[in-house]
Parts: structure tokens; C-alpha cells; sequence
């Protein structure tokens, strides 16, 4: 968990059914959490954000039960949040409770740490354990309540049996769980039921760093009257000031500056306090220790540029900057963690001072206000390197300045190039977080640009399969049809793409749906040639049949110039009529000679019964349309008279 912040906070894309909860349900959450950790402790604040990263990733397509890099699903953060209201609407749209978390972390325990009683008691209901239970390192669960300090839990689990004086694998006991919740009472609590305030752990981890990682300063004063001393470290290097660096305010570093803790020393992973300070964004105790961000970096190479752009806070990374922090360190690693981490200005900021920034770079950043998604698009039009990247930019930019005065430029084509909407140049450029923002802003998924090309062709033609997704999860509607009259459908097809044909069939899109003059969605397939296959057998399974004779003769023909022998069978099984013919006489047979078919479809024409002497209205025979040696021996050698 103590290096977890560097791993950075990417999102599973990972395919997922449509929701029960509206996606404008999510976007309202992740915009409250995030207004909820700008006040919050930096436990607190670390929490929302993961949760609001997570809910990002549903709001993007992901797996509702996906699970972030530290393997917690959006409903074990929220839980371990206390977010009572998040809880429940990942219930809703079908999250599973009895997941657990690495280390053998059930969802009671989480819900006892984020100290919500009504969350507790959900979960108790639907995934109940027992009060003495622990995860694989031998944390109990009341021990994860006495982080949460919510103590009608505590009350209930040692009524129920729980031991306040057990200790897990590691040596640490409820009393340091206590403090490392900053939750003065119930620690009050527990040394008043007679629990040691002086064991020591198996790894060094003592009272002071547990109440330094709580943020009360209450109880770091508390731990130094006891003896404890800042200058002790653990197995790891760990100190008190690095874990009041991580989640304490900057009232308790300063406390323990005063009591003598260094800033300089580094850990067995090669970081210093500042750096932890500045991977959770805490500016004003980065500064108080007076970092460095030209120090060492760690053992891995990391600088505390890195760390910064981790943490997200703006003013941090610009005075680094500033100061002559090098933005290109490990192939541009800050710009990727500001990318992965959910932090789209500090990324924005970063990006500027690197020489060039490719589209690609910048795709997932999460844009929730349309002032984010302003500044994005602003930056992508100054900055891309790819024209079209470049173009659909610009584009962006001047509807998204519109939508500042009218809403209703979320779905307004844009009259210069390249005439799209919103949504499709967000798909062309695959700009994923805002394609989620336009979406979530109120964008109409079936306006259409001026070639009548919705968000949902234009989602094809690119091989988008996550826009795909997205805007079939938002009710866009497959059978709609350009000026060509090409359908979704028809451009899958035509492109051999299977599964997007497969999610466009499960979406309700019709096969049959086409405009006079245009080819079939079946043509389109065959056209793709081999490729296809797959797609051409499924709509010559499923293909309707003709209504009457005249349709059947036009139908099988059809099947004929594609060379699907499956289909012309199938059609003669409903209308067994191998004679049949047009107004001028010409028969099946006559089509067949004439035409660049295979030779196989004389054969199925004449097993059914074709006539191979019959005569048209012009006192023409199969022989005199045949242009095509071994269809004339075909046909002679079945009777056919020379």
C-alpha cells in the first residue's frame, strides 16, 4: 500500500453489459467525490479519488466489478470511502458484494474501516462473516473497525465476540489500527480496556507512525509523551514523517519536525518524505520540508517530478517545473502518471514544456466540467502532431466554446471541416474521456453530420469498438441510414468486422434495413471477400425470405452474383421453382449462364429441376446466353440440345 500511489490510477476498458444505473448517475458521483476531497483528509482525499477513478472507468465502458491496480472494484473503495450513496448505486447496476479484495480483504471488513454504519449493516446482510474473522495477515475485522472509528461497529463486533487485545501477523494491535484512523476515541477506548500502548511490532511499525499515518495530532502528541521518537524506522526505512508526508495534514509534519524528524532520509525504495508529500498533492508540506525537485531520485529512477504529477496538485508541479524539473525523465513518465492518475490540467501543464505531444499521449484523461474539456481540446489544437488528430481538435474546440453560450452545440455538426459532430470527432481522434463527457453533457448519440454518418457509423468506419460500446450503452440507434444508404450494419460488414457486427445484431440492428438503390447489408459482406465469411454465413442464415415469385427470382439472382450457394438453396427450399422467370421469359437457368456466377449455381438450378431447353420471349435457350465453356458442357451434358 505504500508505494500503491505510484502505480498510477489507470483505467480496465474491459467490455460490459448495458447498465441499470444511468451514466449521468455516475458523472453526478464522480463530480461530488471530487468536491468531497478537496476538503477532506488525505486518507480521505486518496480514497475519493481511487473511487472516482473507478467510477470513471464504468462511466467509460469498464466492468462494473473491474478492479483498479491495487485490485479493489469501485464497490470495495466505496465502502472502504464510507460513500453511503455510491454504495448504493453500484448495487444497483448489479455489483457484487462478495468479492474480495487481495490478501483474502472481504467487503464487511472494508465497510468497517470506512466507519459507515449503515454501509456495515448492508453488507453484514448480504455477505455476513464472523465477528473474529481476519484477512491472510491475520487482521481481525475489528481491528479494520477500530481504523473505521465508528463505535456502535466496534460495540456490536465486541458484543458479538470480537478480542480488543488480539494482534495481527505483523505484531500490530487494535490500538495502532485505532491510530492509524486518527480516531482519538475509540484508541481512548481501548487503552481504557487495558491494551498495551507499548508492544512493539514484528517489523518496527510503532505507535508513532500509526498515529503520524492517522493525521490526529492529538494522538502523534500523545505517542511522543509515551516515548515514542521520530527518528525510528521500521523494516522498510519507513519513518513517522514519511507516513505523516503520505496522509497526514501538514500541521502534523510540522509537529514532527519540531520533534526532530529528518526530511533527508530515504526509505529502501530510495524515497524521502517530500517525495510522499508530493505524490498525494500535499504542497504545503512538500514545501515546509523544503523539497527538492532536483533531489535523487528513487532507486527506480523516479523524481519527485514524478511523484508530483502523481499527487495532482497543479501549483506543485508548476513551481517543479519552474525549477528546472526535467519532464522528459524515463521516457516522459510524468506526463503518463498526470494521464493515468486522472489529473487533466497538471498533465496539460506538463505536456506544454515537452518539446512535441502526440494525441495518443492524452486520449484517456478524464474530463468531467466543460471547462476541462475546453482547456483539453484548446491545448490538443495547438499542440497534435497528426493532422487529423489535429483537425478534429479544432473542430472540438470551436463547438465546445459554443456550448458555453448553447447547449445544444453538444450535438451540432460543425459547419467548417470537417463537418462532424461533437461525438464523432471525439471517435475519429479517440479521444475516450471525451467521448464520455459529451455523452454525459447532454450529446444527441443519432445526430448526424452533414453526409448523414452518425456517431455510430463513424464509430465502424474508425474501428472504434470502445465508442462502439459506449454508444450503444447509450441508446444509439443502429438502423438509421446515410446518404448512401449504408447502415452501421452494412459497414461492419463490409469491413469483416464480427464482433462489431455481433454487438450491432445484439443492439436490434435489422439486416434488412437499406435505402432503393443501395447495396444489401449480404452484399456488403461479400464484398469484403473471405474475410466475411463468418458474417455472410450468419446473414444467409438469418436472411428473410421473399414474399412472392417476383421477389424470390430477383432474390435468387442475387444470391447467384454473390456466389452463395447456401442462400440460393435456402431460397428454393421456401420456393421450390427452378423455371422460374422475369417479364422478358428469361429464366434462373439463362441468368445463370449468362452471369459471372460460379458453375456450381447451374448445378444446384439444374438438381432442382431447371428446364435447360426452355425458351424466352426473345426464342432464346440457356445455350445462346452461356459465355462460359464449362458451362456450356454443364449444360450439355445435361440435355441441353446445341
Amino acid at each position: 500500500m505504500r508505494h500503491a500511489v505510484l502505480s498510477g490510477l489507470l483505467w480496465c476498458m474491459a467490455a460490459a453489459g448495458l447498465w441499470a444505473a444511468a451514466p449521468a448517475a455516475y458523472q453526478e458521483a464522480v463530480v461530488q467525490l471530487k468536491k468531497k476531497a478537496d476538503g477532506a483528509a488525505l486518507r480521505q482525499q486518496k480514497l475519493r479519488l481511487r473511487l472516482a477513478s473507478s467510477l470513471h472507468a464504468i462511466r467509460m465502458g469498464g466492468d462494473v466489478d473491474a478492479v483498479d491496480q491495487q485490485g479493489h472494484t469501485a464497490l470495495m473503495l466505496a465502502a472502504q470511502a464510507g460513500e453511503a450513496e455510491v454504495f448504493d448505486l453500484l448495487l444497483k447496476d448489479g455489483a457484487d458484494a462478495g468479492k474480495r479484495a487481495p490478501g483474502d480483504v472481504c467487503m464487511l471488513m472494508l465497510a468497517a474501516q470506512g466507519g459507515e454504519y449503515d454501509i456495515f449493516a448492508k453488507v453484514y446482510k448480504l455477505a455476513p462473516i464472523s465477528a473474529v474473522a481476519a484477512d491472510a495477515n491475520g487482521t481481525t475485522l475489528f481491528q479494520y473497525a477500530c481504523m473505521g472509528g465508528n463505535r456502535r461497529v466496534c460495540r456490536e463486533l465486541l458484543y458479538a465476540g470480537a478480542n480488543p487485545t488480539t494482534r495481527d501477523r505483523r505484531g500490530r494491535s487494535c490500538l495502532h489500527y485505532a491510530a492509524m484512523g486518527g480516531n482519538t476515541i475509540v484508541f481512548y477506548d481501548l487503552i481504557s480496556k487495558g491494551v498495551c500502548p507499548t508492544l512493539k511490532t514484528h517489523d518496527g511499525y510503532d505507535l508513532l507512525m500509526a498515529a503520524a499515518r492517522g493525521g490526529s495530532p492529538e494522538l502523534v502528541r500523545s505517542a511522543l509523551d509515551m516515548g515514542f521518537v521520530p527518528t525510528s524506522r521500521d523494516r522498510t526505512g519507513n519513518t513517522a514523517l514519511m507516513e505523516a508526508a503520505r496522509f497526514a495534514p501538514a500541521e502534523v509534519v510540522n509537529l514532527l519536525l519540531q520533534h526532530g524528524a529528518s526530511p533527508c532520509e530515504r526509505d529502501t525504495a530510495g524515497a524521502n518524505a517530500p517525495m510522499y508529500a508530493a505524490a498525494v498533492g500535499n504542497a504545503v508540506a512538500y514545501n515546509i520540508m523544503a523539497g527538492n525537485p532536483n533531489d535523487a531520485p528513487d532507486a527506480k529512477g523516479r523524481t519527485p517530478l514524478v511523484y508530483a504529477a502523481c499527487g495532482g496538485s497543479l501549483p506543485l508541479v508548476r513551481q517543479m517545473l519552474n525549477a528546472g524539473a526535467d519532464p522528459t525523465v524515463l521516457k516522459r513518465l510524468p506526463l503518463r502518471m498526470a494521464v493515468g492518475c486522472g489529473h487533466p490540467k497538471v498533465a496539460l501543464e506538463i505536456a506544454a514544456r515537452l518539446p512535441q505531444v502526440g494525441a495518443d499521449e492524452m486520449r484517456s484523461i478524464p474530463l468531467v466540467s466543460l471547462d476541462d474539456a475546453t482547456y483539453f481540446a484548446s491545448f490538443l489544437a495547438a499542440h497534435c502532431t497528426q493532422p487529423g488528430d489535429r483537425a478534429a481538435a479544432v473542430s472540438l474546440q470551436r463547438q465546445l466554446h459554443a456550448a458555453q453560450q448553447d447547449a445544444a452545440a453538444y450535438s451540432r455538426p460543425d459547419t467548417q471541416f470537417p463537418g462532424n459532430t461533437p461525438l464523432q470527432n471525439a471517435i475519429v481522434a479517440n479521444f475516450r474521456g471525451m467521448m464520455a463527457f459529451l455523452l454525459e453533457s447532454g450529446a444527441n448519440v443519432d445526430t448526424a453530420n452533414r453526409y448523414g454518418r452518425t456517431a455510430l457509423m463513424t464509430a465502424v468506419e474508425c474501428g472504434n469498438l470502445l465508442a462502439l460500446r459506449m454508444l450503444l450503452r447509450a441508446k444509439a440507434n443502429p438502423n438509421l441510414v446515410d446518404e448512401r444508404g449504408m447502415t452501421a450494419l452494412k459497414l461492419a460488414a463490409a469491413s469483416a468486422w464480427v464482433e462489431a457486427f455481433d454487438l450491432l445484431l445484439q443492439a436490434g440492428a435489422d439486416p434488412a434495413v437499406t435505402r432503393p438503390g443501395s447495396p444489401s447489408t449480404l452484399a456488403c459482406a461479400q464484398s469484403a471477400g473471405a474475410e466475411a465469411a463468418l458474417i455472410v454465413d450468419k446473414l444467409a442464415a438469418t436472411a428473410p425470405m421473399p414474399t412472392d415469385q417476383d421477389a424470390a427470382y430477383l432474390a435468387m439472382c442475387q444470391a447467384m452474383d454473390l456466389g452463395n450457394t447456401a442462400l440460393l438453396e435456402r431460397i428454393l427450399s421456401v420456393w421450390p421453382n427452378a423455371n422460374a422467370a422475369d417479364e422478358h421469359g428469361r429464366s434462373l437457368l439463362m441468368y445463370a449462364a449468362g452471369a459471372s456466377c460460379p458453375d456450381e449455381m447451374l448445378s444446384v438450378l439444374i438438381r432442382h429441376g431447371a428446364d435447360v431447353n426452355a425458351v424466352d420471349h426473345s426464342h432464346r435457350m440457356p445455350l445462346h446466353y452461356v459465355k462460359s465453356p464449362t458451362k456450356r458442357q454443364l449444360l450439355i451434358d445435361a440435355g441441353a440440345i446445341p
